[in-house]
């Protein structure tokens, strides 16, 4: 009852925020720090090959690329959970509140919305909401009424940018006002769109939310939208979807600007862009007319708009806002306009607040807390230059995607090739002794095909079954001819240096396949070989189960293998637990007993 009251009580302050209060929008040309992005960690894949999901610095990340119904499909698998969830309680938590105040039975305005609105709207879009509904088990009807739901309500905003700077680059801020009180911020997702022939670009919304009121691309192009009245006017592209056409499509604050212009509009709007060329413009626009504000125009409904500076704000927030800026001219950095648009500037209901550098394609911001205003939360940092190209390294296509089946296939045959190379001369005697004459030439070419065999498949082992598959059929090679020793030892050769990038799920074949190959350190194989393959397994499974015996050596200080004693520890350790390391599935981590 309580959370019910909370949201009729938010109801109502956006119902008064849409009737009698205007939004706010600066531009400033600042100078911000640079701050490096922290380390990004791979959470999931999409097994459709078209998107990931990540987390950094608290923050959930989510990354699609593709037609509209694959990025669709990926994002509905990826954040299935959240995304019903996050539907539910739009739809039909605060729609039976609205229901209630209006007399008006929430989802029969949707439905209005949705035939008003649908002649204008791209059928990409459709087609992606769409497919993200049917992967994430929501009905069509609630997929596209959830996206449709911003018609209904509006949110305020900041935006600056200015000569005011330390160094006279752009920056661009936005705050956004809307629902904290239902927990909206419990579904923040920082989501990265790589259309098909379009520009990629990078959205702060919420699980399940396929438009943008937030955004920036890989063009240098950067928006925040803030709400207005003129609820009912909604024959035209619906907003979210506006923006994201823009961001598809436009490279600079002027094409914007002619989308805009261009498209059949919805209620009342204002915009703020920046672009890297350092140009902006504030926008104010219903159906009827687009008015556009340059920097430093000044307008009779603003205090006093400083140079350089694009400001579209409500009474008495701007006036705040203006005297922040004055008070900071020249001198404002990232940190200073993040203390900028503190409250009054942000309102009670302050969701998540943005500052985007279009420049160099950075963006800092924050979410609001479960008790807390955005604003008062710390900040995030990311790069969409380093999104983009995280997903580029990590992405596995599916045109380039290989079946389980297939590539089992291609082992065998590849393994057929090599015993026919091998057939060709002997490389070791049964005692271990080289073969003297011919045989070194055949050794080096028998070495140089297996290193690039070896490696080749393990380059494409892209999951755990290839890894098990690998590891069978090259422990049932061995079996056959010391020989393909050599296998063994380039499989943790290549083993070790894919560690520290595997994700949790591969670490456990690749500990499993280490082990495969340590069992079978007793059969008779080149002195040497087995030297380094013992060094190589051990060393691998190491840093897997992170052994850490003070009479063992520590691999963190670089002591490999200086001591016979030493390894034999372990190896007596590892003979003696071996059946005791599990793979926490939980955890995604190997638990490891005491050592004895």
């Amino acid at each position: 009852m309580q959370s019910f009251r909370r949201v009729r009580a938010t109801h109502r302050r956006l119902s008064a925020l849409v009737r009698f209060t205007h939004p706010t929008l600066v531009l400033l040309l600042l100078g911000g720090n640079f701050i490096p992005a922290a380390e990004i960690r791979l959470l999931d894949r999409d097994p459709a090959g078209h998107g990931l999901l990540c987390a950094s610095q608290g923050k959930t990340i989510l990354m699609v690329a593709g037609t509209p119904e694959q990025m669709g499909t990926a994002h509905g698998t990826l954040l299935k959970e959240p995304a019903r969830k996050l539907t539910e309680r739009v739809l039909y938590l605060v729609g039976s509140v609205d229901s209630l105040d209006s007399g008006v039975w929430a989802l029969e305005r949707m439905e209005e919305i949705q035939r008003r609105t649908l002649p204008h709207t791209p059928k990409r879009f459709l087609v992606e909401c769409d497919a993200f509904s049917r992967a994430a088990g929501i009905s069509q009807r609630d997929g596209r009424f959830a996206n449709l739901f911003p018609e209904r309500f509006h949110c305020t905003g900041v935006a600056v940018r200015g000569k005011a700077s330390k160094d006279g680059r752009i920056l661009h801020a936005r705050v956004l006002d809307y629902m904290r009180d239902i927990n909206l911020q419990r579904w923040a997702t920082v989501t990265v769109f790589m259309p098909e022939g379009r520009n990629k670009w990078v959205t702060l919304g919420y699980a399940g939310f396929v438009g943008t009121v937030t955004a920036m691309n890989e063009k240098g192009l950067a928006v925040g939208e803030m709400g207005g009245r003129g609820e009912g006017d909604w024959d035209g592209m619906p907003m979210t979807f506006l923006l994201r056409d823009v961001m598809e499509r436009a490279s600079t604050v002027e094409e914007a600007l002619e989308i805009l212009r261009k498209t059949p509009r919805t209620c009342e709007y204002y915009y703020v862009f920046s672009d890297k060329t350092r140009n902006m413009a504030g926008v104010h626009c219903d159906p009827r007319q687009m008015t556009v504000l340059r920097p430093g125009e000044q307008h009779p409904r603003l205090p006093l708009v400083p140079e350089d500076t694009v400001m579209v704000s409500g009474e008495d927030r701007a006036k705040v806002l203006s005297e922040r800026l004055q008070a900071h001219y020249g001198k404002i950095d990232v940190a200073t306009l993040i203390e900028i648009i503190k409250r009054p500037v942000a309102m009670d209901s302050n969701l998540h607040d943005a500052i985007f550098t279009a420049e160099t394609q950075e963006m800092w911001f924050a979410d609001a807390g479960k008790q807390t205003v955005a604003c008062d939360e710390p900040y995030a940092h990311f790069s969409l230059a380093e999104l983009i190209g995280f997903y580029e390294k990590n992405a596995v296509k599916k045109a380039e995607e290989e079946s389980a089946e297939a590539y089992g296939n291609r082992v065998q045959v590849t393994l057929r090739q090599l015993r026919t190379e091998y057939s060709k001369f002997p490389l070791f005697s049964d005692s271990e002794q080289e073969v003297d004459g011919e045989s070194d030439d055949h050794e080096e070419q028998w070495i140089r095909t297996c290193k690039k065999t070896v490696v080749a498949l393990l380059e494409t082992a892209d999951s755990p079954e290839k890894h098990r598959i690998l590891s069978d059929a090259f422990t049932e090679a061995l079996t056959e001819s010391d020989r393909f020793r050599f296998f063994e030892y380039y499989i943790v050769w290549r083993a070790h240096r894919l560690i520290c990038v595997a994700p949790p799920k591969d670490k456990k074949a690749l500990f499993q396949l280490a082990n495969k190959i340590d069992n079978r350190r007793k059969v008779a194989m080149p002195r040497d070989v087995r030297g380094e393959l013992c060094a190589m397994t051990i060393e691998l499974l190491l840093e897997l189960v992170e052994y850490e015996d003070p009479a063992m050596f520590n691999p963190r200080k670089g002591e490999y293998w200086v001591n016979w004693t030493k390894w034999k520890a372990f190896r007596d350790w590892l003979d003696r637990n071996r059946e005791r390391i599990v793979f926490d599935e939980k955890k995604k981590q190997f638990v490891v007993p005491t050592p004895e």
